[in-house]
């Protein structure tokens, strides 16, 4: 096979320099199309991610309002449970009797040769069991006799077998509280 090399070396320069300008012609239009696709490839991405993000942040939003819906009832509740006690704090309140100014003077009251050994105030009813030992039928008569005087109790009854004996008397009596208020 036979070569010709019919150009000059002028030709020969410019022909490289075309062939050159070609193949950076060519590689640039690769290299631009590709930073192209890649460019169009993250914008997309960047879109899908930020609706992501803002999905994201929409059910975090959501999470926090139920938390606080929750947390919200959880306080609702707590004060609920707290107005009750107080309900029932102020209904104690109400019924309460300072029973130290009925005792006090109860106590002082109850004469020798008495010895109480049960004291039983029912403040619903209003009633009052007392039993003890009286240790003859003279004190007995004489801690009745004072009952019947004693201003905060009413209707004290005593059975009659508390009198049969003579000495170590096991007595019960009963007895109304009046409607003095021990406050």
């Amino acid at each position: 096979m036979l070569a010709l090399n019919l150009l000059s070396p002028e030709e020969k320069t410019e022909v490289k320099k075309i062939k050159t300008f070609f193949i950076i012609k060519n590689v640039s239009f690769i290299i631009i199309s590709i930073v192209l696709i890649v460019g169009t490839i993250f914008t997309f991405m960047y879109l899908i991610l930020d609706n992501s993000n803002e999905s994201i942040n929409d059910q975090i939003e959501a999470e926090k309002a139920i938390q606080e819906e929750e947390q919200v009832a959880s306080i609702e509740g707590i004060i609920n449970q707290l107005n009750l006690q107080l309900s029932r704090v102020q209904n104690i309140h109400v019924e309460y009797r300072e029973w130290s100014n009925f005792l006090l003077p109860f106590s002082n009251m109850v004469p020798d040769g008495i010895t109480l050994t049960n004291l039983r105030i029912n403040n619903i009813s209003s009633s009052v069991l007392i039993v003890g030992t009286a240790q003859d039928r003279d004190a007995l008569l004489t801690f009745q006799t004072a009952l019947n005087q004693f201003p905060q109790i009413t209707n004290v009854t005593s059975p009659l077998s508390n009198l049969t004996q003579k000495e170590s008397i096991r007595f019960e009596m009963t007895a109304v509280l009046a409607g003095i208020s021990y406050e």
